[in-house]
C-alpha cells in the first residue's frame, strides 16, 4: 500500500477547491475555459504550484494566467475557509504543456506513418 505525503493530500484538496471555485464562483471569460490539471505543494506547504491547460494561442494562455493570478485572493480565501491551514501557501500558476506535447507527438506520428488507402487488411 502506497502512502501519500501530507503535501500530496493537501495539494489534492487545494486542486479540488480551485477547480470548484472556477466552476461555481467565477465568471471571468479568461478563466472559464481553463482546466486545472494538478497542484504540487512544497513539503513545507508554503508554495502551491497550480498547473492549468486550455486550448488557444499564447495570448489566450497568458490572459488565463493573468486571470488566475487576479483570482488568487478568492482562491486563498476559499482554501482558508475550508482547510484551516497554519500557513496559507503562495499560489503560482503555470501552464501545463503536457497536452501540447502529446498533440505534437501525435502530429509527428501521423506525418511519419505511411498513408493507407484502405483500412481493410484483406485488400492488401
Amino acid at each position: 500500500m502506497q502512502r501519500y505525503s501530507r503535501a500530496d493530500r493537501v495539494g489534492q484538496m487545494i486542486f479540488q477547491i480551485i477547480a470548484d471555485t472556477i466552476r461555481q464562483k467565477l465568471d471571468d471569460p479568461r478563466i472559464l475555459p481553463v482546466t486545472i490539471t494538478q497542484v504540487r505543494l512544497t513539503r513545507d506547504l508554503r508554495l502551491a504550484r497550480v498547473y492549468y491547460c486550455l486550448s488557444g494561442d499564447a495570448a489566450a494562455k497568458e490572459a488565463a494566467r493573468q486571470g488566475l493570478v487576479g483570482a488568487a485572493g478568492l482562491f486563498k480565501k476559499t482554501i482558508d475557509a475550508e482547510l484551516h491551514l497554519r500557513f496559507m501557501p503562495d499560489l503560482e500558476f503555470h501552464y501545463d504543456e503536457t497536452l501540447d506535447r502529446a498533440e505534437r507527438i501525435e502530429q509527428i506520428l501521423k506525418e511519419v506513418s505511411p498513408a493507407h488507402e484502405s483500412d481493410d487488411p484483406e485488400d492488401s
